[in-house]
Protein backbone atom coordinates (compact mmCIF):
# COMPACT_ATOMS: atom_id res chain seq x y z
CA UNK A 1 0.00 0.00 0.00
CA UNK A 2 1.63 3.28 -1.20
CA UNK A 3 1.28 5.89 2.15
CA UNK A 4 2.51 9.21 0.69
CA UNK A 5 3.08 10.94 3.90
CA UNK A 6 5.61 8.15 5.34
CA UNK A 7 7.83 8.26 2.14
CA UNK A 8 7.49 12.39 2.24
CA UNK A 9 9.15 11.91 5.76
CA UNK A 10 11.94 9.13 4.78
CA UNK A 11 12.39 11.40 1.09
CA UNK A 12 13.14 14.47 3.36
CA UNK A 13 15.61 12.62 5.90
CA UNK A 14 17.63 11.97 2.54
CA UNK A 15 16.02 7.86 2.19
CA UNK A 16 17.58 6.75 -1.29
CA UNK A 17 15.53 3.78 -0.67
CA UNK A 18 12.43 6.05 -0.29
CA UNK A 19 13.36 8.04 -3.83
CA UNK A 20 13.39 4.60 -5.54
CA UNK A 21 10.03 3.86 -4.33
CA UNK A 22 8.63 7.84 -5.26
CA UNK A 23 10.54 6.92 -8.79
CA UNK A 24 8.95 3.40 -9.03
CA UNK A 25 5.39 5.21 -8.14
CA UNK A 26 5.49 8.00 -10.96
CA UNK A 27 7.66 7.31 -13.53
CA UNK A 28 5.17 6.09 -16.35
CA UNK A 29 3.17 8.99 -15.53
CA UNK A 30 5.74 11.56 -16.32
CA UNK A 31 7.40 9.55 -19.00
CA UNK A 32 4.40 10.30 -20.61
CA UNK A 33 4.07 13.68 -19.82
CA UNK A 34 7.32 14.59 -21.38
CA UNK A 35 6.57 12.71 -24.48
CA UNK A 36 3.83 15.01 -25.12
CA UNK A 37 6.14 17.86 -24.96
CA UNK A 38 9.26 16.49 -26.20
CA UNK A 39 10.53 16.29 -29.86
CA UNK A 40 11.85 12.54 -29.17
CA UNK A 41 11.89 9.41 -26.93
CA UNK A 42 15.41 10.55 -25.98
CA UNK A 43 14.14 14.01 -25.43
CA UNK A 44 11.68 12.60 -23.32
CA UNK A 45 13.56 10.18 -21.41
CA UNK A 46 16.13 13.22 -20.64
CA UNK A 47 13.59 15.10 -19.75
CA UNK A 48 12.21 12.82 -17.17
CA UNK A 49 15.55 12.28 -15.45
CA UNK A 50 15.77 16.02 -15.45
CA UNK A 51 12.41 16.07 -13.57
CA UNK A 52 13.47 13.70 -10.93
CA UNK A 53 16.95 14.99 -10.02
CA UNK A 54 14.95 18.24 -9.77
CA UNK A 55 12.13 16.83 -7.11
CA UNK A 56 15.43 14.92 -5.14
CA UNK A 57 16.93 18.93 -5.12
CA UNK A 58 13.67 20.10 -4.07
CA UNK A 59 11.96 17.71 -2.16
CA UNK A 60 13.46 19.15 1.37
CA UNK A 61 11.10 22.38 0.47
CA UNK A 62 8.05 20.92 -0.59
CA UNK A 63 5.90 22.33 2.89
CA UNK A 64 3.16 19.79 2.40
CA UNK A 65 0.17 22.30 1.68
CA UNK A 66 -0.57 19.70 -1.36
CA UNK A 67 -0.75 16.26 -1.89
CA UNK A 68 2.99 14.90 -2.68
CA UNK A 69 1.37 13.50 -6.36
CA UNK A 70 0.21 17.24 -6.93
CA UNK A 71 3.43 18.85 -6.11
CA UNK A 72 5.65 16.13 -8.48
CA UNK A 73 2.99 16.54 -11.35
CA UNK A 74 3.59 20.45 -10.77
CA UNK A 75 7.08 19.92 -10.74
CA UNK A 76 7.17 17.72 -13.85
CA UNK A 77 4.63 19.81 -15.54
CA UNK A 78 6.83 23.09 -15.04
CA UNK A 79 9.90 21.22 -16.37
CA UNK A 80 8.16 20.59 -19.56
CA UNK A 81 7.13 23.85 -20.18
CA UNK A 82 10.97 25.12 -19.51
CA UNK A 83 12.27 22.50 -21.91
CA UNK A 84 9.21 23.88 -24.49
CA UNK A 85 10.17 27.54 -23.75
CA UNK A 86 13.85 26.91 -24.05
CA UNK A 87 13.11 25.21 -27.59
CA UNK A 88 11.41 27.97 -28.69
CA UNK A 89 14.23 30.30 -27.83
CA UNK A 90 16.68 28.27 -30.30
CA UNK A 91 14.58 27.91 -32.89
CA UNK A 92 14.12 31.43 -34.68
CA UNK A 93 12.42 31.19 -38.02
CA UNK A 94 14.24 32.61 -41.13
CA UNK A 95 11.88 35.66 -41.71
CA UNK A 96 12.75 36.93 -37.95
CA UNK A 97 16.12 36.45 -38.83
CA UNK A 98 16.37 38.73 -41.97
CA UNK A 99 13.80 40.92 -40.31
CA UNK A 100 10.68 40.55 -42.81
CA UNK A 101 8.11 39.69 -39.89
CA UNK A 102 9.10 43.16 -38.57
CA UNK A 103 7.53 45.08 -41.75
CA UNK A 104 3.77 45.76 -41.50
CA UNK A 105 1.75 46.76 -44.36
CA UNK A 106 -0.01 49.41 -42.50
CA UNK A 107 3.26 51.15 -42.06
CA UNK A 108 4.94 50.50 -45.42
CA UNK A 109 2.44 48.41 -48.43
CA UNK A 110 5.43 49.26 -51.05
CA UNK A 111 8.03 47.43 -48.28
CA UNK A 112 5.69 45.11 -47.24
CA UNK A 113 5.47 43.63 -50.36
CA UNK A 114 9.02 43.64 -51.42
CA UNK A 115 9.49 41.77 -48.03
CA UNK A 116 6.80 39.08 -49.18
CA UNK A 117 8.37 38.59 -52.66
CA UNK A 118 11.86 37.97 -51.05
CA UNK A 119 10.14 35.63 -48.26
CA UNK A 120 8.76 34.03 -51.16
CA UNK A 121 12.44 33.60 -53.10
CA UNK A 122 13.40 32.23 -49.75
CA UNK A 123 11.41 29.68 -49.30
CA UNK A 124 11.62 28.71 -53.03
CA UNK A 125 15.53 28.61 -52.53
CA UNK A 126 15.04 26.07 -49.39
CA UNK A 127 12.85 23.98 -50.64
CA UNK A 128 15.43 23.58 -53.87
CA UNK A 129 17.98 22.14 -51.45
Amino acid sequence: MYDEKRLLKKLQSGDRCAFEELVDQFETRIYRLALRYADSVQDAEDLTQEVFVGIFRNIGGFRGASALSTWVYRVAVNHCLEYRRKKRLDCVPYEEELGLAATSRREDPEQAATMIELSDEVEKALEKH
